[in-house]
């Protein structure tokens, strides 16, 4: 296929500047859940004051920030800037949910892209992926069904929720998105999602595809006793701001797949991936 591999660390620039040198297009994520997961974040955390997913936030943007510097050095090669991001809760919610902040990690990075590199910026385009349908690996009840003692599983449900939940299968449908915008002018933002359904839904398909007894309680976040302080502050800020904001904050800019050629039928059909997965772990 004429793929050459070359690997880069995103905590160092000149690594990266390295690897990007003759790239036309160029597709960046930065992950804030490999730093909550890194027992050195929670060292940091606990030496500073902090909290862990407050470290991860700062993380995540340094090697932002870092993609952002590097990509800047090659824009005579390079042809599009394609930014895996989320939308900014802080903004859309006018400041009043603070604590999403694996959201508003890569909303300071794109405000440090536009302020500091606004050549890059010119060439730039952003993909909002949608709820990944395999977070129900996190085994959090935030994310999926609870099994109980007579094999039926109770659900803490979005009934209440004004807005759809963008379903999205990454390992299939990711490519597809960064095609479609890689064609697309420069300066579009898609929501990266193969199905907006209701969240309840979803999980009521499941339970009629797997022959299960599903009861769903829209109760809102309750977290198991012991959860850290800092995951129930992230995951109820997320909740609440998806629920009553939509997971794009309501952002008119953002497009639809469809609005901007993606291949739609390539990408992953709900229905066929409820009936392959395994479950595995929650069954």
């Amino acid at each position: 296929l004429g793929i050459e591999l070359v690997a880069a660390n995103l905590d160092d620039l000149a690594s990266l500047v390295k690897v990007f040198e003759g790239a036309n297009a160029i597709f960046a994520v930065t992950d804030f859940w490999q730093f909550v997961m890194d027992p050195a974040v929670h060292a940091i955390a606990a030496q500073s004051g902090k909290m862990p997913n407050e470290v991860a936030f700062d993380r995540e943007i340094e090697q932002g920030r870092n993609i952002v510097d590097a990509a800047a050095k090659h824009l005579s090669t390079l042809e599009r800037f394609v930014f895996s991001s989320l939308s900014d809760t802080k903004k859309w919610t006018k400041g009043k949910i603070v604590w999403n902040l694996h959201f508003d990690d890569k909303a300071v990075i794109l405000d440090y892209l536009h302020d500091k590199h606004p050549a890059l910026a010119a060439k730039s385009s952003f993909l909002q992926m949608g709820m990944y349908m395999s977070n129900y690996r996190m085994q959090s009840p935030v994310f999926s069904p609870v099994k109980q003692a007579d094999g039926s599983f109770t659900l803490q449900g979005r009934g209440s929720a004004a807005h759809l939940a963008p379903l999205v299968n990454p390992q299939n449908d990711t490519g597809y998105f960064v095609k479609a915008l890689v064609a697309a002018d420069a300066g579009t933002t898609v929501l990266g999602t193969c199905k907006e359904m209701p969240y309840d839904d979803f999980w009521r398909r499941w339970a009629e595809i797997k022959g299960i007894h599903l009861k769903i309680e829209d109760v809102g976040v309750k977290l198991p006793e012991g959860t850290p302080e800092w995951m129930r502050l992230e995951m109820e800020a997320t909740v609440e701001y998806c629920s009553e904001y939509g997971w794009t904050g309501g952002d008119p800019e953002v497009k639809r797949p469809e609005e901007i050629g993606v291949e739609m039928g390539k990408l992953t059909d709900v229905e066929t991936w409820l009936r392959e997965e395994k479950f595995e772990g929650l069954l």
